[in-house]
């Protein structure tokens, strides 16, 4: 946190709060897929998957704003030269993080998101009660990884331009 004055300026927004907790809700999900993969012939096994789209989505979605308090720059559109050149913009949406014009402050957007694997059933189950189905499993493991991919490359960019604008890195 940097401080000027009597104002606070926040040097990471929600957004990159929002991406951090994204990278661990992923991590952990990649967990809970792998362990059903080994699970896979196991009898009785139940499938487990953690969903932190939604409760990251739920944390970041703009709160309703008290009567009198609305924002004078709702209507506002964003000008193209301030939207992210590489395309971030266009991924976040993607992820369900994108940036809100009015950014919650951190400690009650996604900073406090909880994550964890619970039982969720993809309607195949074996004779054994198993309700891993490996080709779900599989494709679901692949997607999260590129959805892995894609947050770290958008926290090293964003990143990156901290450094550049405190002068640690040259463009």
């Amino acid at each position: 946190m940097i401080r000027i004055a009597d104002d606070t300026v926040e040097l990471f927004d929600n957004l990159q709060i929002g991406l951090e907790r994204a990278l661990s809700g992923s991590a952990l999900r990649q967990q809970a897929l792998s362990d059903n993969i080994a699970n896979a012939d196991t009898p009785g096994y139940q499938r487990v998957d953690v969903d932190f789209h939604k409760a990251l989505a739920n944390a970041l979605a703009p709160s309703p704003a008290a009567p009198g308090t609305a924002d004078p720059f709702e209507d506002v559109p964003t000008p193209p030269e301030l939207s992210a050149p590489d395309g971030t913009d266009d991924a976040l949406q993607a992820f369900g993080l994108a940036s809100s014009p009015a950014p919650q402050a951190a400690s009650s957007g996604a900073g406090d998101v909880q994550f964890s694997a619970v039982p969720t059933p993809t309607g195949v189950v074996s004779p054994d009660g198993n309700s891993v189905d490996i080709d779900h499993e599989m494709a679901s493991l692949s997607q999260n990884s590129l959805e892995y991919s894609a947050m770290t490359s958008i926290m090293h960019t964003r990143l990156g331009l901290i450094q550049i604008a405190i002068g640690t890195r040259s463009s």
